[in-house]
């Protein structure tokens, strides 16, 4: 099935077979100036589709021409149209949806973030890269990015796109290795992993090392979360912190690794960041403690590993509750005038595939020459 289209066969093969090296050149609004009588044409790709049709500025949609079984979309304006704002709609037998196209967001990475990340300095990384709750312009949804610098391809597969890699193919931002693709209508709570190509033409799938949150093992996808939201009420202790002087304030430090402090009521499940600040802060206020230390909490696929052959070093482990629920416990010691230390381990890390080991497909976190870059007897 072939309608027209000013794309070339190379070009729509190149969007079905997930081949992309600059996808916002093929999908999207494309103007095609005087020749073609300055008509637009919009471009999207949704293999699961039936039917799509374009909203233009909350006009009555408009069917877009599939032109491939593979569900490439295409609608061309009429003569002499300015570029405009639209939402796509999309029909199968069972269901239908509406989202805002990615494909004409603009590059939402500031280029200070950028070249700090290419120089080694970028000490904030958590609060602009991985899976990020964002607003471009007036639309919310997520911006998701990931530094991959030996990836020829780079895509976000997720629960709203079937695992799909064809579906969201990201913008590489040049020289940087930094992919970046703006998605809206994601939410907290979605699913997600990378799936990049390697230089050797390899394909692999790779949950997000500035994830803010992780499937409960053994699975291991990545979790959008947003933790902006949440409303701290331990200012008093944090201007308190400005003032503590350590040389001359009494300091006792509670040690303690958390999955194995205490178990739920049935002794099935861990206990959760709400039952243990409600046990553990009166008991070491009893005792005299003025800082709890805790054991890697960050996300790790090996129990045994107390949480020291970490697999997300910004996510708190599903294990314990979700990233508020950390964050809540964090509030309650503070206001108990308890501080709170974090153990953090990036000396090493597991070598499960969809880790940080070998993560472009090539050694990017790790040492080329296994006899100083793997541990024998951890396999880290």
């Amino acid at each position: 099935m072939r309608k027209k289209t000013t794309l070339t066969d190379a070009e729509i093969e190149s969007i079905e077979n997930a081949v992309l090296t600059d996808p916002f050149m093929l999908l999207g609004m494309h103007p095609l100036g005087r020749d073609m009588q300055n008509r637009i044409e919009v471009r999207t790709f949704c293999p699961p589709a039936d039917e799509a049709s374009i909203e233009i500025e909350n006009r009555k949609p408009l069917r877009m021409n599939r032109i491939t079984d593979t569900g490439l979309f295409v609608w061309t304006s009429e003569p002499d149209t300015e570029p405009f704002s639209y939402t796509l709609h999309f029909k199968t037998e069972n269901s239908t949806w509406e989202t805002k196209d990615p494909y004409t967001f603009l590059p939402q990475l500031g280029e200070l973030d950028l070249h700090l990340l290419a120089e080694g300095n970028h000490y904030k990384l958590y609060d602009k890269f991985g899976a990020r709750v964002w607003t471009a312009g007036d639309t919310d949804g997520v911006l998701f990015s990931v530094w991959a610098p030996n990836a020829s391809l780079a895509s976000v597969i997720g629960t709203w796109n079937d695992w799909d890699r064809r579906r969201h193919p990201m913008r590489c931002r040049g020289s940087t290795g930094v992919w970046e693709l703006f998605i809206p209508d994601i939410s907290p709570g979605d699913l997600y992993k990378y799936s990049l190509r390697t230089n050797t033409g390899e394909i692999i799938e790779k949950s997000d090392p500035l994830a803010l949150a992780a499937e409960f093992r053994p699975r291991t996808a990545s979790v959008v979360a947003d933790i902006d939201s949440f409303e701290w009420t331990d200012s008093s202790w944090m201007e308190k912190r400005k003032e503590w002087k350590p040389l001359n304030s009494p300091l006792s430090i509670y040690e303690m690794h958390v999955p194995s402090w205490k178990r739920s009521k049935d002794w099935r499940d861990f206990t959760s960041w709400e039952e243990l600040a409600d046990e553990l802060i009166p008991y070491l206020k009893e005792l005299g403690f003025t800082h709890v230390e805790l054991l890697p909490v960050m996300e790790h696929p090996f129990d045994g590993s107390w949480g020291y052959q970490t697999i997300g070093y910004f996510a708190p482990t599903s294990r314990l509750g979700k990233p508020d629920h950390f964050q809540r416990f964090v509030d309650r010691c503070h206001n108990a005038d308890l501080g709170v230390i974090l153990d953090w381990a990036p000396a090493h890390f597991p070598s499960d595939a969809t880790g940080l080991a070998r993560f472009d497909g090539t050694c990017l976190y790790e040492h080329e020459d296994p006899k100083k870059g793997t541990h024998p007897d951890w396999n880290t």
